[in-house]
């Protein structure tokens, strides 16, 4: 494992980051159980309130904390500059996140416009209480020219225009403001999913994948460019369809951006082909199964680009969300949830001094038959989820059971692991 260029004495207390990590898999277990519930209904078209309330279920209450986590614990030690009072910041987002959360969805589902203007605010001020203190934090970053802390920055960004838009869209369908709401939800997605999501996963790719998977390092011109074009890629596309709509310079641009993402996607498996340690543990599955859905993803928006049958189903944009949602965000943050927190709960024992940790190893914390099984899990709820949408009257219960398994399964796992931390403290430090 390389730890070369790396901070570790400037991270933040263990608390900071777990308490996101822990309550993750909840949000994610509710909407499983959510989606039994509501039914088949939950998944007949992109536009139903059921569907909104499950995406953001998903998209910020289990996506979002996680990879908030992961930002609060990743910056200071990759750009050697600590996020200011990280106690308070991480409380203030939390809370903000959470009931931010929580109010959204009971707005989609109740149809009430006074709760979505609330969580909007509340979303606002938890998120950006995030991107003030990240962004003070990152002037003063001593790695200015990492391709992760460039990334970093340009997540965030990705973040703050998703965030905009979002609260946009909130008081759109609160106050019914005459505005392009199909334009403004394209925008919303097409930021979420790359200018954050992705953005965020690659930077962080770039140094957690040769580090924890002994694989090379990303080829630097990959490094260098790939975030900045898709950030102008986007830019692009998001001018054309407000201003200009559908037209051959938007399907140039679309295709560029798609571009992109698939090689992210091929350059991550071929190094995974030449890793170091040939043994394929639970975060390399999770990572192969994040990248093979994301280029199925890209194959099939590619194919709808061109397909007005394929387009223009109702399944589409379904199908292509539990794609990059459900196979590629949620695997891809289950695989980084099994290096991290095992390493942060080994590392932080390791800085009482040497000798004066019970671990040997990151392996002690958390046995990899317990994130294999619920890899196998997961992969059941994807295939499932999939086969929800085009059978949901034979597909759509078991897919719901199975991802509330899955997250169920996750959840223990991380109490697991918390667990040997806090025995492990209890134990008298040896002289």
């Amino acid at each position: 494992m390389t730890t070369a260029g790396l901070s570790f004495d400037q991270a933040p207390p263990l608390a900071v980051p777990f308490r996101f990590f822990l309550l993750a898999p909840f949000f994610l277990l509710g909407s499983g159980v959510l989606m039994l519930v509501l039914g088949p209904d939950a998944l007949a078209t992109r536009w139903a309130p059921q569907t909104l309330a499950l995406t953001h279920l998903v998209t910020l209450g289990f996506i979002a904390q996680t990879m908030i986590g992961a930002v609060l614990q990743v910056l200071p030690v990759v750009a050697g500059s600590p996020i200011s009072q990280p106690q308070a910041v991480s409380l203030m987002t939390l809370l903000g996140l959470n009931t931010g959360t929580l109010l959204l969805v009971a707005g989609f589902l109740a149809g009430s416009p006074w709760l979505l203007q609330v969580a909007a605010l509340l979303l606002l001020v938890g998120l950006g209480t995030l991107m003030f203190a990240g962004a003070w934090a990152m002037r003063r970053a001593q790695a200015a020219v990492s391709p992760t802390v460039w990334g970093v920055r340009l997540a965030f960004v990705g973040l703050a225009l998703t965030l905009v838009l979002g609260v946009i869209l909130a008081l759109v369908l609160a106050r019914g403001l005459p505005w392009p709401l199909e334009k403004l939800v394209s925008a919303h997605v097409a930021w979420a999913l790359f200018g954050w999501v992705l953005a965020l996963v690659a930077a962080v790719a770039y140094q957690v994948v040769p580090m924890f998977q002994m694989t090379p390092p990303y080829p630097k011109a990959l490094g260098r460019w790939l975030l900045p074009a898709l950030f102008a890629a986007l830019v692009l596309r998001t001018a054309l369809e407000i201003l200009a709509g559908e037209g051959p310079l938007l399907v140039v641009v679309e295709l560029l951006l798609a571009t992109l993402v698939l090689a992210f996607a091929f350059t991550t498996l071929w190094l995974q082909q030449r890793r170091r340690r040939r043994l394929a543990d639970a975060t390399l599955k999770f990572w192969q199964v994040a990248m093979a859905a994301l280029l199925l993803a890209g194959g099939l928006w590619l194919v709808a680009r061109f397909s007005t049958a394929i387009a223009n189903d109702p399944r589409y944009p379904l199908a292509l969300g539990v794609l990059v949602l459900g196979g590629f965000a949620l695997s891809v943050i289950n695989g980084m949830l099994y290096k991290i927190v095992p390493f942060l709960v080994w590392f932080h024992l390791q800085a009482r001094g040497p000798g004066k940790s019970p671990l040997k190893s990151m392996k002690d914390v958390l046995a990899d038959r317990a994130a294999l099984g619920q890899l196998y899990a997961h992969a059941s709820a994807l295939a499932l989820l999939v086969g929800a949408v085009l059978a949901p009257q034979w597909l759509f219960y078991p897919a719901a059971a199975c991802l509330s398994f899955s997250a169920a399964w996750l959840a223990r796992n991380l109490v697991v692991a918390v667990g040997v931390y806090r025995r492990a403290l209890a134990l008298p430090i040896p002289a």
